[in-house]
C-alpha cells in the first residue's frame, strides 16, 4: 500500500518535472529559430564575426586608461558600428526585429524616435544648403524654393512640393 502510493507520488512529480522540462525546450527552440533567422544567408558568419568581436576587444583594449564615460560607451558603439560594418544585412534583420518590438512594447518611444531621425536628417540637410553642398547626394530642391517649386529632399526621390516638405517639419517644431 505504501509502496503504491511513494509509486504514484513519484510518478506525478516526474510528469510535473517533464513538462517544466519539455516547455523549457520548446522555448529554447523558438529562441535558437528566432535567432537563426536573424542570419543573412548570403553573408558569410566565420571571418566577420571574429573581424567584429576583435574590433569591440581593441576598443576595450584602447579605452581602459580614458575616462570613465569613454569607457563605459565607446565598447558598445564599437561593436554595433563593427557589427553593422561586416555584417550589414544580419544587422538590418536584428534592427528590423528591434523596431518590431519597440512598436510593439513601445509605441511612443518609437514614433519619437522616428520623428527624431526625420528632423535630424532635415536638418542635416538644411545644413548641407546652406554650405552649398545640399545637391552632392543626389538629394534636394529642383528649383527656387521660395517659389514653391517642386523637392526631393526628405522624401526618399518622391517630388512633393516644397510646403509639404517644410510645413511638416514646422508643423512638428511648433
Amino acid at each position: 500500500m505504501v509502496r503504491r502510493e511513494i509509486t504514484g507520488y513519484y510518478t506525478g512529480v516526474h510528469s510535473n518535472a517533464q513538462g517544466i522540462i519539455d516547455r523549457w525546450i520548446s522555448v529554447e527552440e523558438k529562441v535558437e529559430t528566432r535567432i537563426k533567422s536573424f542570419r543573412d544567408p548570403t553573408e558569410p558568419l566565420n571571418p566577420e564575426l571574429l573581424y567584429t568581436g576583435i574590433f569591440a576587444l581593441m576598443t576595450c583594449v584602447l579605452t581602459r586608461s580614458r575616462g570613465l564615460p569613454t569607457r563605459i560607451l565607446l565598447p558598445p558603439a564599437a561593436l554595433i558600428s563593427a557589427f553593422a560594418y561586416f555584417l550589414p544585412g544580419t544587422a538590418s534583420r536584428v534592427g528590423a526585429y528591434g523596431r518590431e518590438l519597440e512598436d510593439r512594447y513601445v509605441p511612443r518611444f518609437g514614433e519619437i524616435r522616428r520623428t527624431s531621425i526625420a528632423h535630424s536628417g532635415i536638418a542635416w540637410e538644411r545644413v548641407g544648403y546652406s554650405t552649398g553642398m545640399g545637391h552632392t547626394a543626389g538629394m534636394g530642391v529642383t528649383g527656387m524654393a521660395g517659389t514653391g517649386t517642386v523637392s526631393r529632399c526628405g522624401t526618399r526621390g518622391h517630388t512633393v512640393p516644397v510646403s509639404t516638405v517644410y510645413g511638416y517639419v514646422y508643423g512638428c517644431l511648433r
